[in-house]
């Protein structure tokens, strides 16, 4: 039996561990099923209380939540190394990951502000602070890119990073970082013809 992995179509953190599960190689090993989380009938409400994406349902029931956690639990299956060999390449590593998984906090928390708030409900003070703090990470990152190597898998950080960039060029942001940061637009432009990324593309709100 298959482990299952659940997404919702244009969630960064979800898209993430599709991307993983490819550069790893062990998409044959997982059905993906994608829902709808905001509605009462969610169906991972059946297996934990959280009813959030990603999650990874195993063959004896346990659900396994947060992107970070299934990527560790999935890469005991996987004989691809997805982290540097070397210590302090790891830490550097570790520390893009981090970056790109703050970056997917920071425009989801302003997309879902977009979706889910009446204009008059939005705080235009959250907007322009997480504007900023991505503002930041662009600026960091354009000199601070990883290599990518077609004939390898993507590091971890990569992959946080690529699923964070893919989430900045949706249209409902508007979000403008290309022009200021012509490296980065280089790197992602180059990075979203992997397969891994073609494969896992957002429909778009």
């Amino acid at each position: 039996m298959p482990m299952k992995l659940y997404y919702t179509a244009n969630s960064p953190f979800a898209r993430k561990l599709r991307i993983f599960v490819r550069e790893a190689q062990l998409i044959d090993r997982i059905e993906e099923i994608k829902v709808v989380t905001r509605k009462p009938d969610n169906p991972l409400l059946h297996h934990g209380p959280t009813g959030r994406v990603p999650a990874l349902l195993l063959a004896d029931g346990t659900l396994l939540i947060e992107s970070a956690i299934i990527c560790q639990y999935l890469s005991a299956f996987s004989s691809l190394r997805l982290r540097p060999a070397s210590a302090s390449a790891q830490a550097q590593d570790m520390a893009l990951d981090g970056l790109g998984l703050e970056l997917m906090d920071s425009l989801s928390l302003r997309a879902r502000e977009q979706l889910y708030r009446d204009p008059e409900e939005r705080s235009a003070s959250m907007r322009d602070y997480e504007a900023a703090r991505c503002q930041r990470c662009y600026d960091y990152l354009e000199t601070r890119l990883p290599a990518i190597h077609p004939d390898q898998p993507l590091s971890l950080g990569a992959i946080s990073l690529a699923a964070a960039m893919a989430t900045a060029e949706q249209a409902l942001l508007a979000e403008d970082w290309r022009p200021q940061h012509p490296a980065l637009a280089r790197w992602y432009d180059d990075v979203a013809r992997r397969p891994s990324l073609t494969e896992t593309a957002y429909p778009g709100w």
